[in-house]
């Protein structure tokens, strides 16, 4: 139990993603530090709408997968009937193996694991207006008058 301890201390490390936006259409860079003089270092780009879609998704599986290994740990550690223990524990080894299976896919593709803090810098966004098909046009005219007169 103590080797699943130390497991699960390095699997609930917190993952940060902090979001910095730029208006540039230059390729925004982090600081040299995150502010707790740790170095940034540039480990993967996402080079779509889809990609980015993609990893979000399997971010927040792993997170899942991780959150349901801790509330199995809990459950184990609350629950009395042996039996019940035994269950809980193979279903314990089958989340954690495939939360590894997955993590490892996760650092393989994007450099990316549970195990560490990350910070994503995004630089391009799309930003859309839901609008009718008149306003539309009247906000289109107004682009084109001001994209004119510069």
């Amino acid at each position: 139990m103590n080797i699943l301890k130390c497991i699960l201390l390095s699997l609930t490390s917190c993952l940060a993603l902090g979001v910095t936006a730029s208006a540039n259409t230059e390729r925004a860079l982090p600081a040299p530090t995150d502010g707790d003089g740790q170095k940034l270092v540039h480990i993967s780009s996402l080079n779509s709408v889809e990609a980015n879609q993609e990893f979000q998704q399997n971010v927040r599986v792993v997170q899942a997968q991780r959150q349901g290994l801790i509330d199995l740990l809990n459950q184990i550690n609350e629950t009395t009937d042996s039996a019940e223990v035994a269950t809980l524990e193979a279903q314990r080894d089958e989340l954690l193996a495939s939360l590894n299976r997955n993590n490892q896919t996760m650092l393989e593709t994007y450099g990316f694991t549970l195990n560490r803090n990350y910070v994503m810098v995004v630089e391009k966004s799309h930003i859309f207006l839901a609008v009718s098909e008149e306003e539309a046009e009247q906000i289109q005219a107004t682009m084109d008058a001001e994209n004119a007169a510069e």
